[in-house]
């Protein structure tokens, strides 16, 4: 069996060449109905008619946006995680723009102001520094109209051991097995996917930094959103710092 190891790469990398076994490692087709009820409660409370999908893979939460006649600007770093997005909207009868850039580019790309923004999966985790962090968010805040909204996801790193290694899943679909897992690797962490198929493993590793549910809520303060509703999970349930797995924080653009 051969094995593939490549060292840290940068994101762009790491999910072009990620992008055929995405859907797989996500489950995307379980996530399309258990995630559904969300955007529903999402687009009618908050009367979101256009938005930016920040950070979109292959295009989950574009194509729930877009099912519910929402206009969507599905941005990402990877051009091959856009190429899946645009065969998975086919596939589901909807579309949707797609734009490549960087999260701590998104000035560059001179993308419309929209009604909403949501940046799931874990996208933050991407953003390493305290000012590029800033910058993504006052990003996001330039971008949303008067009381617009944005939606963002994280980890609760809280629950998350950062002192050794964690597997997070394991998923195997038409034998291919894809395993994601964590590696101390010093204030940050070595986010790797292990992919084994037709006699084959390959290994690639991405660093994430593991944002606190505290440094986020003050990053997003300070950005200019009024004090995020956490919660923990995409079904709105209570955020619980010390046993929730995910972080949901949801706020409004001030407009001071």
């Amino acid at each position: 069996m051969d094995l593939v190891i490549d060292s840290v790469q940068t994101v762009s990398s790491f999910y072009d060449a990620l992008a055929p076994e995405y859907d797989v490692m996500t489950d995307m087709d379980a996530r399309l109905v258990r995630e559904r009820p969300f955007f529903h409660v999402f687009v009618e409370r908050h009367s979101v008619l256009t938005a930016i999908d920040a950070g979109c893979g292959t295009g989950v939460h574009s194509i729930l946006l877009a099912q519910l006649g929402v206009r969507v600007t599905a941005l990402d770093v990877s051009d091959a995680m856009l190429r899946v997005a645009k065969a998975n909207a086919t596939r589901a009868g909807v579309a949707f723009r797609t734009v490549r850039a960087d999260l701590t580019e998104m000035e560059a790309a001179k993308l419309p102001a929209v009604h909403a923004i949501v940046c799931l999966g874990n996208t933050l985790a991407h953003v390493l520094t305290e000012k590029k962090l800033a910058g993504v968010l006052r990003s996001f805040r330039q971008l949303l109209n008067a009381g617009g909204v944005a939606v963002v996801h994280l980890l609760n790193y809280a629950t998350i051991a950062r002192d050794r290694d964690v597997v997070l899943s394991t998923r195997e679909r038409e034998g291919v097995v894809v395993e994601r897992s964590y590696h101390p690797k010093g204030s940050l962490l070595s986010f790797r996917t292990r992919i084994r198929r037709s006699g084959e493993v390959e290994e690639r590793a991405v660093l994430h930094r593991p944002w606190s549910w505290r440094e986020l809520t003050a990053a997003m303060t300070k950005a200019g959103f009024h004090a995020p509703d956490l919660y923990g999970g995409i079904d709105l349930r209570p955020f619980e710092a010390a046993s929730s797995k995910d972080l949901f924080a949801v706020a409004t653009r001030r407009n001071d």
